[in-house]
């Protein structure tokens, strides 16, 4: 979202006297400049709860996220999560904490950012070489995913259900994340976190290959 409506959210939740939950689980993983300032940070009406990972830079199997949210809410979510889980691993939080409290963490992210940052330019760079114009790639600047829609692609669930059987190359389907499900047909999304660099290039051309037989 631009600023302006950015800022235009946060007035209306103070104006209805509502929350905007802003789940900004990768925010550690952008690539080309710097990345937009936080909802919460320009919240002035204590209006935001503010919801993070450490999933994503750590390790999936974690499974541990944090919360920050308006004073107020503080209870009512602190009853919430004991109801709801009471199980939470001591051990895992406090290594964690540990972590972060030595550097560790801010260090681990720089390092995977740059790895991260690299393998998705050899993909973009494999996938510009292999289609050229018949390619459109978008989500590039922040994550572990983009998405590339093609010119030639007419079912992505089926050209994806191929290239596993096939090929054991993981895609997945963009129609799934559409409102629509006959949205993004022409679209895959590729992660890249797993990616070596070396064989970007062979791997995109296995999928071109494939998707000229259509």
């Amino acid at each position: 979202m631009s600023l302006s409506r950015r800022l235009a959210l946060l007035d209306w939740a103070a104006k209805n006297n509502a929350y905007i939950v802003e789940d900004d689980y990768d925010s550690e993983f952008r690539y080309d400049g710097m990345p937009p300032t936080a909802l919460a940070a320009m919240d002035r009406a204590n209006c935001t709860i503010y919801v993070g990972t450490f999933s994503k830079m750590l390790c999936p199997a974690l499974r541990l996220g944090y919360l920050i949210a308006p004073e107020p809410l503080i209870d009512r979510l602190l009853e919430t999560k004991w109801w709801t889980d009471r199980g939470g691993p001591v051990i895992d939080q406090l290594a964690l904490t540990h972590w972060l409290e030595s550097g560790s963490v801010d260090r681990h992210v720089l390092r995977t950012r740059k790895l991260y940052a690299r393998r998705r330019n050899a993909l973009v760079s494999a996938l510009g070489a292999a289609f050229g114009a018949r390619v459109r790639i978008s989500g590039v600047p922040a994550g572990m995913h983009l998405m590339a829609s093609f010119d030639d692609l007419a079912d992505d669930e089926e050209f994806a259900s191929r290239m596993m059987a096939r090929h054991g190359i993981a895609l997945y389907p963009a129609s799934r994340c559409a409102i629509a499900y006959t949205q993004n047909k022409n679209s895959l999304i590729f992660g890249f976190g797993h990616l070596h660099e070396e064989v970007a290039g062979s791997a995109i051309s296995i999928i071109r290959d494939e998707l000229l037989r259509v």
